[in-house]
């Protein structure tokens, strides 16, 4: 029945986990629910009304529903490989992945109903002792495993041939380095805030020149593959744990776009909790030590891999590392 692509609705979404995996009794009443909200991808929770098991399907859809712009549907391929090459590396941080399905572009994947999104939890000022300690080693750990100081180069760039997406990466090149700092029609924001983004935006050309470089770095340093779309929207919490999401944004750049991703996502809650009436001094301490605590935990972490891990002599030199990786 889905011997080739079509996109998935409601209704079909339960036929289609029926005939590709054996996870739900045969007799059983199964409810499928639309959950995703984002512009790419459609994302299905199927759950039974006669067990307390669930499933995720996600499902890569052609188009940019936002534009109707053509999208590449290799990307969740790109995706459930990341993600795989993450579960290896850092062991329950990230979903489990049972099947991914190359003609209908999609993943089956582990359910996580039962955490919640951090970005929406930390509007409620909810504190995560162990954050800081957990996304730290998820970045050294998924992205040093595949630098040229650990991986054989030439593994490394067949490697990268396999997570390319020019579609994908031309959306952050140009979403995250280049539109916010000019006066285009689809940036909003409110009015009483104009003056001060115009003048400290779209004129500041000291800042476009940092940006320039910033971006020049995205584009041109291949270190290791990344996650490439980490911050507080993809990771989900619960206790002391986290699991990371949405890796289709993965491909080899520089390793410190997903910490200042994360780092810059704690500051926004930070200046939003400094702003608003009545705001929590206990939340504000904790958001200046995780932000803290993740940057020196990456910096020990990250030299302490290279000291195990690097596989060339020559290179295991700490200031040679540190060099390289700034």
């Amino acid at each position: 029945m889905f011997s080739r692509y079509r996109k998935l609705n409601e209704k079909d979404s339960i036929k289609y986990i029926k005939e590709k995996m054996d996870v739900f009794g045969e007799d059983e009443n199964l409810i499928s629910r639309e959950i995703g909200d984002g512009n790419i991808n459609y994302v299905y929770k199927i759950s039974s009304k006669d067990s307390k098991f669930s499933v995720i399907v996600k499902q890569a859809d052609k188009i940019l529903r936002s534009s109707g712009r053509e999208l590449d549907t290799d990307r969740i391929r790109i995706e459930a490989e990341a993600m795989m090459h993450q579960g290896r590396c850092k062991e329950g941080m990230v979903p489990k992945i049972y099947l991914y399905d190359e003609i209908m572009h999609a993943i089956i994947m582990e359910d996580l109903s039962e955490y919640e999104i951090m970005r929406k939890s930390l509007l409620e000022n909810n504190i995560y002792k162990n954050f800081a300690e957990n996304i730290s080693s998820f970045i050294v750990d998924t992205s040093l495993a595949t630098t040229d100081l650990v991986v054989d180069p030439m593994d490394k760039k067949k490697m990268m041939k396999n997570f390319i997406s020019p579609e994908i990466c031309e959306i952050s090149e140009r979403l995250v380095f280049t539109e916010p700092y000019f006066d285009i029609d689809d940036n909003t924001y409110e009015k009483e805030n104009e003056q001060f983004i115009r003048e400290n935006l779209y004129k500041n050309s000291k800042l476009h020149l940092e940006v320039g470089k910033l971006k020049n770095e995205f584009m041109t340093n291949a270190q290791a593959l990344i996650h490439g779309d980490l911050h507080t929207g993809s990771i989900f919490v619960k206790g002391d744990k986290i699991k990371v999401i949405d890796s289709e944004f993965s491909f080899f750049g520089p390793i410190g776009y997903d910490l200042g991703n994360i780092v810059a996502n704690l500051f926004f809650i930070k200046i939003r909790n400094y702003l608003i009436k009545d705001n929590s001094r206990e939340f504000d301490r904790w958001l200046t030590d995780t932000i803290e605590s993740t940057v020196d935990l990456f910096k020990e972490k990250f030299l302490d891999y290279l000291e195990i891990n690097t596989r060339d002599e020559i290179l295991k030199i700490s200031r040679f590392s540190s060099m390289v990786f700034k």
